[in-house]
């Protein structure tokens, strides 16, 4: 369970770095009114690049757990999913009704909406991964 623990750790001190890391390119962007295909291209390949490079890692990583620690990987990856959706419906009608439906948003508000609860889906994820590894060692 030490490796999964050690795992959930990296993964959430990572995501909160790349966070504040993407939290200033986005304020960049935002003050830059950056538009047009080429910034969209730039992300776009940038991304692909990056989703390719963490998904080779993550691919290898997996293959060093046993069948438990995939197990708890997998419901936690299920309450991420679940915490992504629902904190991501509840912050968009929030908006709806407090701006209402003929007001506007600004459009910052979107990817700033879907990063900030990407953040939480990982929070809630190596939460449920600590707190099962915890379950299960004083079960032990």
């Amino acid at each position: 369970m030490i490796k999964l623990q050690t795992r959930a750790w990296i993964e959430l001190a990572v995501v909160i770095w790349l966070a504040a890391i993407c939290a200033g390119c986005f304020v960049l962007l935002v003050r830059l009114n950056s538009r047009g295909l080429d910034t969209l291209l730039i992300g776009g390949i940038a991304g692909l690049i990056a989703g390719l490079i963490i998904a080779v890692h993550q691919t290898r990583i997996d293959r060093q757990y046993d069948e438990r620690e995939k197990q708890i990987r997998q419901k936690a990856f299920s309450w991420a999913s679940k915490a992504f959706v629902v904190l991501f419906g509840v912050i968009s009608f929030v908006a709806f009704f407090t701006v209402g439906g003929k007001g506007t948003v600004p459009v910052y508000f979107l990817p700033g909406l879907f990063f900030g609860c990407l953040l939480f889906a990982q929070f809630v994820q190596s939460a449920v991964i600590l707190i099962q590894c915890a379950l299960e060692d004083n079960d032990g």
